[in-house]
């Protein structure tokens, strides 16, 4: 058996949650793998750049510090030793790019002339300490460059090269020095990094870390001459600088600044033992291809995460629509009472499993007629406390309704008296439940159970109990019927008098038999009561054998009616033949006393036969009159205007109230026979007292009381004492056929006849 449950569709739902989870967990890992692999690689490529840059900045300086050696070689070779101020000196000084040129001679003096066109000259050791240092390489016959001082005749921070000059034999003569401004080698790698795209530093340092050149926009803390002097460099940062210096090695450094990283890329320039460190801030993130690249990846990850969160919703959305249409479908909307699909998978379910249980079909009796006077919200308090009461039974482990008031349970028991111990302690509960709308109306439930046995399917579990129930329909009393095979014998003879009961009306096999009605004071026939036979193929059936089918099936209208008509008949009859008439009680069923109709049925009757009104009187079950007062009063009004009287019949059988009685219209009123019959001598001394009681009050509403069942003379003697109206009974007759009751009670009703006591 296929059906959907709350954890079938979970486990479906949780599959594809997990499908969708898994592609979005393998997109994200491939993603991050993707950026890290981009990242690395661009790393490599930013750091190869960066690195590439450093020797680039390189490059430009040796050129330029070669350039400038070239220049003064070339000058040493056509300088006049003797002195620089000639003319052609001072021209060859002013296409150069130094800011000073000198000559130092072999008599210890110096000529300096600078760009400002100013001439020094002063002995060899007046000169600057550095140019001192660097001329007196040049003397031993090396080319040499000095460390950046302040020179003490232009005041600029300068850089100082000094090269020989050879006499026509070959010696030293004197030393020919330059010397160029350092802003310019700082210009030089301004210019530089200027063209790149990146942020930071650069520096020119010599071996010894004192800084030459700068360049760029980051501020280090304070340093003087030497990068080592800087506070944001750590020792082992600075011993690191250090030894990448000494051996001359390429090298790439990191350090915090400002709480930002950077790298030092260091590399050598090839002259003179001087460094170029290139400080950058750049981050792999600042490149555009990277970031090209990443905002790819990002925009896939973004689209991925956007599917799979439109996935989730989505998933949400079908969950929660699951939900409510599994609801829909496994629940009752009002009562939360599992469908009848939900309850024949848990009885098939049950069965597979051969476990011992019971499937048991209730209803309210009269449910819809108590939702009717009583209101909708009685009927669905009612059905809702069915669900909910139930619950407080463990035994009771499935609560299903089907429609209106039908229910079915599965109650997880194999033994008549405990099942029916629980199913009457919940009937008993469900009555109380109506007490809160303060409901007359006695609230009856009734019960077919069906006990699963081997080979039982859900479709024959069910029909069991609902054979069964058929059979629970007792009045007055909660019930609870178990089911056993001969009620499909039962069953075939129900369904033989339904088959049977439209032909068998056609062909007047329903008799009228009367049971006579005697006044008490007189002890004469006074009235008759029309009871229904059906006399079949020469069998009599009696009434409780057909009348609950026909009331069920509402067969019990067209019957109700057919009888009247024969009291009609009767009636016509007496008096055609010369009798005086006596009244004829014909019981009407609830059904027919509220259809549509009623009273234009009865009006045609009484005037197609032409008979007197004051000869017919309707009974009315006591459970009638639980109905609205104000309605039932303006029907009987209705009845009254064509001249028939009212009874009220049974009454104290179960509904009875002295409010509701006294509220009403009727002309007559019928004790129930279980009054005089009860058994328990007890008991029927305390109907007897109930009787001494209600039957003199009634006199004064001036109604007429008919006691049933009398069947001895001490109960009628006790009916005489007491002041009841007419009594009737297996004391005077059981009901006979209409000849038999005219030969027995109407003979001295013949007008013109000899009277007969």
């Amino acid at each position: 058996m296929e059906f959907a449950t709350d954890s079938s569709v979970n486990r479906k739902l949780q599959k594809v949650s997990v499908i969708v989870t898994a592609l979005f967990v393998m997109l994200f890992l491939f993603s991050v793998i993707t950026s890290y692999v981009v990242h690395e690689i661009v790393d490599d490529f930013d750091t190869t750049d960066k690195m590439n840059l450093a020797r680039s900045y390189a490059i430009d300086i040796r050129r330029q510090a070669l350039n400038d050696q070239e220049s003064l070689e070339n000058g040493a070779f056509f300088i006049d030793p003797h002195g620089i101020t000639n003319e052609s000196n001072v021209a060859s000084f002013n296409r150069s790019n130094f800011n000073a040129v000198g000559i130092c001679k072999l008599d210890s003096t110096c000529e300096i002339m600078t760009s400002r066109d100013k001439t020094f000259f002063v002995p060899f050791a007046e000169i600057d300490e550095a140019l001192i240092e660097v001329v007196t390489q040049a003397w031993m016959g090396r080319n040499t460059t000095s460390g950046l001082f302040e020179s003490k005749f232009t005041g600029d921070r300068v850089i100082s090269f000094a090269t020989p000059v050879y006499d026509n034999s070959g010696k030293i003569c004197s030393v020919y020095f330059a010397q160029r401004v350092a802003a310019t080698l700082s210009l030089l790698l301004s210019e530089h990094f200027g063209r790149q795209l990146y942020r930071g530093s650069v520096f020119l340092v010599d071996s010894n870390g004192n800084i030459l050149a700068t360049a760029g926009n980051v501020a280090i803390k304070r340093f003087g001459d030497t990068i080592y002097s800087a506070e944001d460099f750590s020792y082992d940062f600075n011993q690191r600088m250090q030894e990448a210096i000494r051996h001359q090695q390429s090298e790439s450094l990191s350090v915090s600044i400002y709480n930002k990283d950077y790298t030092l890329y260091m590399v050598p320039v090839g002259f003179n033992d001087w460094y170029i460190l290139s400080l950058s801030a750049e981050s792999v993130k600042d490149i555009p291809i990277y970031n090209s690249i990443m905002m790819l990846i990002y925009l896939i990850l973004f689209a991925v995460l956007v599917v799979v969160c439109a996935g989730v919703v989505f998933l949400f959305i079908i969950k929660k629509s699951f939900q409510a249409q599994l609801r829909m479908a496994n629940y009752d909307s009002l009562t939360n009472a599992s469908t009848y699909n939900k309850f024949r998978y848990t009885v098939q379910r049950q069965l597979e499993l051969n476990q011992e249980f019971s499937v048991i079909a209730t209803n309210i009796r009269d449910f819809r007629y108590i939702s009717e006077m009583f209101g909708d919200k009685l009927g669905d308090h009612l059905l809702e406390a069915v669900v909910r009461l139930s619950a407080r039974f463990s035994a009771i482990s499935l609560v299903c309704r089907t429609d209106a008031d039908q229910f079915y349970f599965i109650i997880n028991l194999h033994d008549e008296e405990r099942i029916r111990g629980v199913m009457l302690q919940l009937s008993t509960m469900i009555s109380n439940a109506g007490l809160r709308f303060n409901c007359t109306y006695p609230i009856l439930v009734y019960s077919g159970v069906a006990m699963s046995t081997p080979g039982d399917n859900p479709s024959r579990l069910v029909q069991k109990a609902q054979f069964a129930h058929g059979f629970a329909n007792k009045p007055f009393t909660h019930y609870v019927q178990f089911y056993n095979e001969n009620m499909h014998r039962k069953y075939s003879e129900l369904k033989t008098i339904e088959s049977d009961m439209r032909s068998s009306l056609e062909n007047g096999e329903f008799k009228m038999y009367l049971q006579p009605k005697v006044d008490i004071r007189t002890g004469k026939v006074c009235a008759a009561e029309a009871l229904v036979r059906w006399i079949k193929d020469g069998k009599l059936m009696m009434p409780n054998d057909f009348v609950p089918v026909f009331t069920k099936n509402g067969f019990c209208v067209e019957l109700d009616l057919y009888m009247f008509q024969q009291a009609c008949n009767q009636i016509k009859a007496w008096t055609t033949a010369g009798y005086d008439p006596i009244p004829i009680s014909v019981n009407q069923s609830k059904m027919l006393f509220f259809s549509t109709g009623y009273v234009d049925n009865l009006r045609r009757m009484l005037t197609t036969q032409g008979v007197d009104p004051r000869y017919l009187v309707v009974e009315i079950l006591e459970s009638i009159a639980a109905r609205n007062v104000d309605e039932l009063n303006s029907h009987i009004e209705k009845i009254h205007e064509l001249g028939i009287k009212v009874s009220l019949d049974d009454f104290g059988s179960a509904y009875s109230s002295l409010n509701l009685f006294t509220s009403l219209d009727v002309d007559e009123v019928k004790f129930d026979n279980h009054f005089l019959l009860e058994k328990d001598q007890a008991k029927k001394e305390k109907n007897k007292l109930i009787l001494g009681l209600l039957i003199p009050a009634f006199k004064k509403f001036d109604k007429v009381s008919v006691a049933e069942g009398v069947e001895t003379a001490e109960d009628l003697a006790f009916l005489k004492e007491i002041g009841c109206d007419v009594a009737q009974g297996y004391y005077y007759s059981k009901p006979i056929p209409v000849d038999e009751f005219e030969t027995r009670f109407m003979a001295d009703r013949k007008v013109g006849g000899d009277a007969q006591g």
